[in-house]
């Protein structure tokens, strides 16, 4: 689960999950299940958003665990029940230590990424627009670049050049009778740029 807004709560006894908010239909993915029959080990979360504390103890006591990422993959935190036998104290102690493995860890935040911008990439396609064509392939190039890269810095790096060719595309969807000019604002005259397309 990745985005704003995402949720975790308990309606009904049922565990209700609740996606990122798209940012243009205003929608989020919504499931709902018995704990009993979530077909998830674990709940991976990215974003912003809420749980709350029922569906931890819930979900906890049924041994999914609930893992808290922030946007470059790093762990925040992993929600797990309390083990009280040596076998399984020993297990959990072998999954934290996933986190504090730096190739492990490495791989996780590419894989963040990649995901990241093959959403950005699969809904710029949707809009069929041809003058969306040249921003798809330069994240295309940006995407071919994440599995060379050996250093957090330089996915960093990357997914900073790909925020900008994205965003710069994403304010020409807007009518500028909304005055939409950037995410951060700028000047009303900037056009759309393609980094990374050469």
């Amino acid at each position: 689960m990745r985005g704003y807004g995402v949720s975790i709560s308990l309606k009904a006894n049922r565990v209700y999950l609740k996606d990122g908010t798209d940012p243009f239909t205003g929608l989020a993915e919504k499931k709902e299940w018995f704990v009993t029959q979530i077909p998830y080990e674990r709940i991976v979360i990215a974003g912003k958003g809420y749980i709350s504390t029922d569906a931890i103890e819930l979900l906890t006591d049924h041994n999914i665990n609930v893992i808290l990422l922030d946007s470059f993959g790093n762990l925040v935190c992993n929600m797990s029940r309390v083990m009280v036998s040596d076998t399984a104290t020993k297990y959990r102690i072998g999954q934290y230590d996933t986190f504090r493995n730096p190739e492990k860890v490495l791989y996780l935040q590419k894989q963040t990424l990649h995901a990241k911008l093959e959403s950005q990439i699969q809904f710029y396609k949707s809009l069929k627009k041809e003058e969306l064509g040249q921003c798809v392939k330069g994240l295309l190039r940006y995407k071919e670049r994440i599995d060379l890269q050996q250093d957090k810095r330089d996915l960093l790096r990357i997914e900073a050049g790909a925020g900008q060719l994205y965003f710069r595309y994403y304010t020409s969807l807007f009518s500028p009778n909304y005055g939409f000019n950037s995410r951060n604002g700028g000047h009303k005259n900037r056009q759309p740029l393609c980094f990374g397309c050469h």
